[in-house]
């Protein structure tokens, strides 16, 4: 092991030693900041399915983007343009490694894409009797590993043939160690336990290129203060990292507290790709993910449009008037239903949605119940996404009235930080 260690330190120390001369860092650098039509939107043609799942981030450090120069055939219709762009490019490695599934049908693997944003696995299932309807639980990739690798998968998307007979897939991933020579992957399928799939990988044939800016901007907000640490680009994607000194329980309060969050270049904003958060020692990091920026870049600037905001109210609703409907804060709660059913008061509201009640009590004879649960479901009304939440307290006689102590709430912000590109 100490002599794999004085290897890896050893081509650490060639690896930085390296330099580029100029004309090859002006190629590079036009590479990754490529023109991109803004006015494009991906569209998947009917059948198709996607979902993005957000589960957290880790950073490698890794200079390559892998160049084989082949064209990966047949996923035109699952990617965006920034991968159009670079599948075009020739830069993907073809696999080409197929496997049997336990229904028959055949898994197989055309091809990887890495740089140090994210790992990018291009795959196709196929059955002439017909696929499952959801191949999201049918088939599912959990991560890949090798070589200082454990790259966890972070979002898939997908399209069928007409008789869906074929499915063409593009899965998302951590990065992966620049000295994996081979990689495994991870799946399960319905019915069985964990399998995988390993094959070949060099990602070291050309040398790519990721520009990193430091932001080491603050800005105050309810119950904390939200910093933006550095921007990282690649040619496949663009991340923003920073930390919250909010509790993660406070930031879970509001579905996708960071979509009120864009990366703005010359003005316009880039395509928001996804973003994570997780609990560390400094508070909760987070990871926010846009698309690649373009060639010609003027102005950065990051758009803290809307995040989560907090109201203290302190307010004790009665709920035997006549009134349906009450003003907490800025905001109108409607109470739709008070039961009791197996031994537990059940109170049904209505709000806004990305509006959570917090410190909810019911007061039973002049004494305050917590709330035990909240459970939630949202709805169309009038047009209008509305959130429904039905909170059970341990009690068995019906309140007197509601109390609420504060709100979660998308609050504007408006605040714009500059981020130089010199």
């Amino acid at each position: 092991m100490k002599n794999i260690e004085k290897l890896l330190e050893e081509k650490k120390k060639r690896i930085d030693s390296l330099s580029a001369p100029p004309e090859l860092e002006e190629r590079l650098r036009t590479a990754l900041f490529r023109k991109k039509n803004n006015n494009r939107s991906f569209v998947i043609r009917a059948g198709a399915i996607a979902i993005i799942l957000i589960l957290s981030f880790a950073t490698y450090h890794y200079n390559a983007l892998a160049y084989y120069g082949k064209k990966l055939f047949g996923f035109d219709d699952v990617i965006g343009d920034t991968l159009q762009v670079l599948n075009e490019q020739g830069m993907g490695q073809v696999i080409d490694q197929s496997v049997q599934l336990a229904d028959g049908s055949l898994l197989t693997i055309s091809g990887i894409m890495a740089d140090s944003n994210r790992t990018i696995l291009y795959y196709k299932l196929t059955n002439p009797d017909g696929l499952p309807s959801d191949p999201f639980t049918y088939f599912n990739p959990s991560k890949i590993t090798g070589f200082l690798t454990n790259a966890n998968k972070e979002g898939s998307q997908g399209s069928y043939n007409e008789d869906r007979t074929q499915l063409v897939m593009v899965a998302d991933f951590e990065p992966v160690s620049p000295f994996s020579k081979r990689l495994t992957l991870h799946y399960s399928t319905t019915g069985q336990e964990e399998r995988t799939l390993s094959f070949s990988y060099n990602p070291n044939k050309a040398m790519g290129k990721e520009v990193k800016l430091k932001i080491d901007k603050t800005i105050d907000i309810d119950k904390g203060m939200l910093t933006f640490s550095s921007l990282k680009a690649t040619p496949t994607m663009t991340v923003v990292t920073g930390t919250v000194n909010m509790q993660l329980d406070d930031l879970n309060q509001v579905h996708i507290p960071f979509d009120g969050i864009e990366l703005m270049v010359n003005g316009e904003p880039i395509e928001k790709l996804g973003s994570s958060s997780h609990s560390s020692r400094t508070g909760t990091e987070f990871s926010l993910r846009f698309d690649a920026l373009p060639d010609s870049i003027q102005t950065l600037e990051l758009d803290v449009e809307r995040f989560i905001g907090y109201q203290s109210v302190g307010e004790t609703i009665p709920i035997h008037s006549e009134e349906h409907v009450f003003r907490i804060g800025e905001t109108d709660v409607q109470i739709v239903d008070i039961s009791v059913i197996s031994d537990r008061v059940m109170v049904s509201i209505q709000t806004e949605k990305s509006i959570i009640l917090d410190g909810v009590a019911i007061v039973v004879d002049g004494r305050k119940i917590p709330v035990e649960n909240i459970r939630q479901e949202e709805n169309l009304k009038d047009g209008t996404l509305m959130c429904n939440q039905t909170m059970i307290f341990d009690s068995t006689n019906l309140p007197e009235s509601l109390y609420v102590d504060g709100i979660y709430y998308k609050k504007n912000y408006h605040q714009r930080i500059e981020i130089p590109v010199k």
